[in-house]
């Protein structure tokens, strides 16, 4: 009878150890699925934002002349350096919330830069357009090497390292 009682009970602890580790895969992929919807829920705040939709589609026209034989960026970056800078405020800071999530999990990291590596580029990366994007924020095209924005900025150098391959 003493077996058959320590089976039991080597079953019993067998069983606990399995279902404790099952629970922590099961809570590590939720935390991946949490901070999915997060970055989801950012992208979709942008996308139903007629202001960021509007800087982002001035950045990319201008981007896109820029590159482009005869292509002239004046009009554009002109309309860049014209937007009002609390609007700009308020993408700087959808932006920095995507570098805080993916400074903080490498699946976040790997996500954002598909869905937001353009967004960066422009605002950091490619000097023209950035350079008028900054022209009326702070202290001009100087205010996005400050300290406040580094989050922002080591997330850009990434963005720019996909893009310019």
């Amino acid at each position: 009878m003493t077996s058959n009682t320590e089976g039991i009970a080597l079953i019993s602890v067998a069983c606990t150890g399995i279902s404790a580790v099952l629970g922590v895969i099961v809570y590590i992929r939720q935390q991946k699925i949490n901070r999915i919807q997060n970055l989801i829920s950012v992208f979709q705040r942008f996308s139903n934002n007629d202001d960021f939709i509007s800087i982002f589609n001035i950045c990319d026209a201008s981007y896109v002349r820029l590159n482009s034989p005869e292509g002239e960026p004046s009009l554009f970056l002109n309309q860049l350096k014209v937007i009002p800078a609390e609007k700009k405020y308020k993408y700087l800071a959808l932006l920095e919330e995507i570098a805080i999530l993916a400074k903080n999990s490498a699946v976040i990291s790997t996500n954002a830069l598909h869905l937001f590596k353009f967004h960066f580029y422009y605002v950091y990366g490619n000097h023209k357009i950035s350079n008028e994007f900054w022209s009326n924020i702070g202290s001009g095209a100087d205010e996005k090497n400050k300290e406040g924005w580094d989050y922002q900025s080591d997330f850009a150098k990434k963005c720019a390292a996909s893009i310019v391959k």
